[in-house]
């Protein structure tokens, strides 16, 4: 019995050690430069996945959905560093750096809701979709190759992006469980992916009202219809990237930043492969090989 006390109390230290140490982590990051900001939250979410997983009955472990869910926190970890070194070195492009910031405010306001529209915008932004029928005869639409999902240069035209982009969608998903918060802020309430976010947000009110836990209701004012002020921000998205740092400590005394003149994904994708831009028309052609006279 005294054995099994001394495990249990030392697994306790462990984990209080480890919490205080997060603690510690996340006071520091307040205080840095937003893009470390960034890191430092996505580090931290993946962490707290892990130990999570870790603290599951081995049953659960080599279940179907254990086994589903440890390669998932892996593979997002794997795919995440890529983005840590890209911070790490300041080689992230401007518009993608700012758009990670708001996806993270979002989320420590427990707006995921925001949050994945923020993470719509980075990864797929004004890009035309094709949507609904584009040939309907023997003839093609005017101007059908600037609506093909291949003709543009957004985000996810890059691998490496691409998968980290899709990792952060997975840390919304499991943030959303880990810090619940009410339906209408929620991205696909209570879809069963990565947990029940029904059965989190019910044993989070029981300790305490949620509505005193959510950082994104305090702030809605205390009178009228608050529900409708959530979708008050109607700023485009270049109003949205070139905002991104009002009212941190990097914003005072910071020179405006000119989102049209700065370095975006878009160039970094552009520049790794000229061929694939037309420069009369503004879009990606079809085929790599129709400009390589150019080159």
């Amino acid at each position: 019995g005294g054995a099994e006390g001394g495990a249990e109390d030392e697994d306790l230290a462990k984990t209080f050690a480890a919490a205080a140490r997060a603690v510690a982590r996340n006071r520091a990051a307040e205080t840095a430069e937003p893009v470390d900001q960034v890191a430092a939250y996505f580090k931290s979410l993946i962490e707290e996945w892990e130990r999570e997983l870790e603290s599951k009955p081995a049953d659960w472990v080599y279940s179907n959905a254990g086994k589903q869910s440890v390669a998932n926190c892996r593979l997002c970890k794997q795919h995440m560093r890529p983005l840590f070194k890209r911070i790490k070195r300041r080689e992230l492009p401007v518009d993608i750096e700012r758009a990670l910031f708001l996806i993270v405010k979002s989320m420590k306001e427990r707006n995921y809701r925001k949050a994945a529209d923020m993470y719509i915008g980075i990864a797929v932004g004004n890009a035309a979709w094709p949507i609904g029928v584009t040939s309907v005869g023997i003839h093609e639409r005017s101007a059908r190759e600037k609506i093909g999902a291949q003709t543009q240069a957004h985000a996810m035209h890059d691998e490496e992006t691409r998968k980290y982009l899709q990792s952060i969608k997975r840390l919304i998903t499991f943030a959303q469980r880990a810090y619940p918060t009410v339906p209408s802020l929620s991205l696909d309430f209570n879809s069963g992916y990565n947990g029940w976010d029904k059965d989190a947000l019910k044993a989070a009110d029981e300790v305490l009202d949620i509505r005193a836990q959510v950082p994104a209701l305090l702030a809605l004012p205390a009178n009228g219809d608050g529900w409708k002020s959530q979708d008050g921000d109607t700023r485009t998205w270049k109003s949205l990237l070139t905002h991104a740092y009002d009212g941190t400590e990097h914003a005072k005394g910071g020179k405006k930043v000119d989102i049209d003149k700065i370095r975006t994904m878009k160039d970094e994708i552009i520049a790794r492969d000229k061929g694939m831009y037309d420069a009369r028309s503004g879009h990606l052609t079809r085929d790599p090989k129709a400009h390589s006279h150019d080159r």
